[in-house]
């Protein structure tokens, strides 16, 4: 692997790669190791070793990309070199531009503007006063609108200032919080999501709304050496491979450790693991599983189907971890995390499963614990028509404010056939934290959500009487009978409305009895169709993340969930994951295969989840602990391999019998489940059998070389040779 090469090898659709420290001597270390296509490394002092590292990747066609040259964004290279070196001491721009040519198609960028979203989550006593070498902290502002003005021409002046001192597009940023979509106006090539120090499963939906918005390539560089765990013991093993599988199945187009793949050391704990260790050399056998994988498994391109986007909302400034203050405003408790930012709370309701107690859970199949599809986007509100309108339903759960173009491409989205779900507040027009509300169109939306809002209500404690079921079906609204009590109770600060063409779904109330009459007089929730498709608005000044409003948008998230489900959905225990992906073999073919990714994140238990294919019970699989598991779907067929080390080369159905070659690293059981009606024939590597009508065969799959790809099938790929390693830092 990774030896000098005449002839160009395929690309995988997913790159894997490692950190490693600076110099070329480090290169031929990576490719001994078998560590994948692609590395990250700082810039080395002498420009003849730099030279040479571009040299050495292209001829062994490895992916380079740079460490920042300049420290998280400032002016004073360079972060590499470990001090503060004058710009008239540093490489000149013709120099560098002969570097990055020098690595020719394998130049892959740099990181340009470091944790530029610093600024926002860093914690206060980190910026004020402001340190050396660091980002300038924000300015005080007294609004959003201000606020992310300046934070969006900061990303951009930093970036320009890179183009012209450095040169070396493509740039990529390095972030690790919600900020992705004020980023990239700045004029980044590819966004990079450093993995761990917050909210992996928001973080992940984050970065990919924000690339698939903008059309960019987008990877994770997991940070396990600094916030994988205190030790790496067991769980910390457990929990870095579960880090690797989360970015590949939700799309990742390329994905290295940061650090803690080559040393390690904790000297609070008296911890200091070299790179012979046994923990080290662990650690990157797990990443060369996920090499061998991204090379023998070809991942469909074009990330995964998400049915689900939650609406970034205009000038939202949560930044998702650490510091508790909106836009990094630490100069006034306003700007301290309110309801508005806590709406990013309820993101975690998405993979919960629900208590059996909970008897507002409706229909045959309980399919709490993923979103529909398995995964959902954080879409920027500031996405065109053409990427809206991916998305079956959006639900906006943070700060948002609204403008005209936004209210017409929201309400052009709806037509179209969108379901789209909003709260009162996320349609003011002013964006100051402490000044009243004022409502798009003077509180005219009767439009876009069928109302007019002619003021506020009184604020006081009731509860929530649903009196109909909403015009989408699959959508179940607890609809009880009158004799009942009020559910959702909470102090609701209520409007005064008027209606203009909305049907009430639900309406406040405040004694057992109450009846539609009532909840009518009081709407709290009305539903509004649109061309093909349909408006919902909550009717209270209350955020989503309100303490108020809690337990009710913790029941809409799974009423939403449920409604939305897709052709591939599954029930049962939370800790699963899964993403659904589609490939065309051959190209033309229809329908299109589906590929199922199932990750369990259990680190010790082995899961079982009930697999359903287009309304059908397909049958359970058992997925073992922190393992990938994949399902090929098709034309009512599943096929559920032992391994993910398998590839579908060719699958075709003629005159009822369907025929299936695969590539597969070793012999392995592959289970045939049929979830349709008749009894099916299928033939797979040559192996033919009968499934029967809602049934399920075993087959022995064969372990079969693509002679395209035979180092990455070699039974032996996954040791690690004894190497000659002469330890040096890691660019972070």
């Amino acid at each position: 692997m990774c030896c000098n090469r005449e002839e160009p090898m395929p690309t995988p659709s997913v790159l894997i790669g490692s950190s490693i420290p600076p110099g070329p001597d480090q290169v031929d270390v990576h490719c001994a190791l078998k560590l994948g296509d692609l590395v990250l490394t700082a810039l080395p002092r002498r420009f003849e070793d730099a030279l040479a590292v571009a040299r050495v990747c292209r001829q062994k066609q490895l992916y380079l990309c740079w460490s920042e040259f300049c420290f998280r964004g400032t002016p004073t290279p360079c972060k590499a070199w470990g001090e503060a070196v004058a710009p008239g001491a540093f490489f000149n721009r013709e120099q560098l531009e002969h570097l990055y040519a020098e690595a020719g198609p394998f130049y892959f960028g740099r990181y340009v503007i470091g944790e530029i979203g610093g600024v926002l989550y860093w914690p206060k006593d980190y910026l004020r006063p402001a340190r050396d070498l660091s980002c300038a902290p924000m300015p005080d502002f007294e609004n959003h609108a201000k606020a992310a003005t300046h934070y969006v021409e900061y990303c951009r002046q930093l970036v320009e200032q890179e183009r012209e001192c450095f040169g070396g597009e493509p740039f990529l940023n390095v972030e690790s919080s919600l900020l992705f979509k004020y980023q990239v106006p700045s004029g980044l090539s590819r966004l990079c999501l450093e993995v761990m120090p917050g909210d992996p499963e928001l973080m992940h939906a984050a970065i990919r709304g924000a690339a698939r918005t903008h059309g960019l390539e987008w990877g994770t560089h997991i940070a396990m050496g600094w916030y994988g765990g205190v030790r790496v013991d067991e769980v910390f093993q457990k929990r870095w491979r579960t880090a690797l599988g989360w970015s590949y199945i939700c799309g990742a187009d390329f994905i290295l450790p940061e650090s803690g793949h080559y040393t390690y050391s904790n000297p609070d704990q008296n911890i200091d693991l070299d790179f012979q260790s046994p923990e080290m050399t662990r650690m990157r056998r797990s990443l060369r599983e996920y090499v061998q994988l991204a090379h023998v498994h070809r991942r469909p391109k074009g990330g995964p189907l998400v049915r689900l986007g939650l609406l970034h909302g205009q000038h939202d400034g949560t930044p998702g971890l650490w510091n508790p203050f909106a836009w990094g405003q630490y100069h006034a408790e306003h700007w301290q995390e309110g309801p508005a930012e806590r709406g990013w709370r309820l993101f975690d309701q998405l993979h919960r499963r629900e208590p059996w107690s909970n008897a507002r859970v409706q229909g045959d199949t309980d399919f709490s614990g993923n979103p529909p599809l398995g995964q959902v986007d954080i879409v920027p509100a500031e996405a065109d028509m053409e990427h809206l309108s991916r998305y079956a339903c959006l639900l906006c759960l943070g700060w948002n404010t609204m403008d005209e173009e936004l209210y017409q491409r929201l309400l052009a989205y709806v037509r179209e056939g969108g379901h789209l779900i909003m709260f009162l507040p996320q349609l003011r027009t002013n964006s100051g934290r402490t000044e009243p509300a004022e409502l798009i169109h003077g509180g005219d939306l009767s439009e876009l959500f069928g109302v007019r809002i002619e003021g506020r209500g009184a604020t006081d404690v009731r509860g929530i009487r649903f009196i109909e079921n909403s015009g989408l079906q699959n959508y179940r609204f607890p609809v009880y009978r009158e004799q009942q009590d009020p559910v959702f109770l909470g102090p609701y600060a209520g409007a005064d409305v008027e209606m203009a063409g909305a049907r009430v779904l639900a309406g406040f109330a405040r004694r057992f009895g109450d009846d539609a009459a009532t909840a009518r007089a009081e709407p709290f929730l009305v539903e509004h169709r649109v061309g093909q498709g349909t408006a919902m608005l909550v009717l209270a000044w209350n955020w989503p993340g309100d303490t108020a409003m809690q337990e009710f948008c913790s029941d809409l998230i799974r009423t939403v969930v449920a409604g939305e489900q897709g052709g591939i959905a599954l029930s049962g225990a939370d800790r699963i994951r899964f993403a659904v992906y589609e490939d065309h073999i051959p190209v033309d073919a229809a329908p299109a295969l589906q590929v199922v990714y199932l990750l369990n994140t259990d680190p010790d238990v082995a899961v079982e989840t009930q697999l359903h294919i287009s309304g059908v019970d397909a049958g359970t699989v058992r997925v073992r602990p922190g393992e990938l598991q994949i399902a090929f779907v098709r034309d009512g067929l599943v096929l559920l391999p032992e391994t993910p080390f398998v590839d579908v080369e060719r699958w075709e159905t003629q005159s009822g019998e369907t025929s299936v070659t695969c590539y597969a690293v070793a012999d392995q059981c592959l289970r045939v489940l049929n979830t349709t009606s008749e009894a099916r024939a299928i033939t797979v590597n040559g192996q033919r059998t009968s499934v029967p009508a809602g049934g399920e065969a075993r087959l022995n799959l064969p372990r079969r070389v693509d002679a395209e790809r035979t180092e990455y099938f070699a039974p032996d790929f996954l040791e690690e040779p004894a190497i000659d390693y002469q330890h040096a830092e890691l660019p972070y």
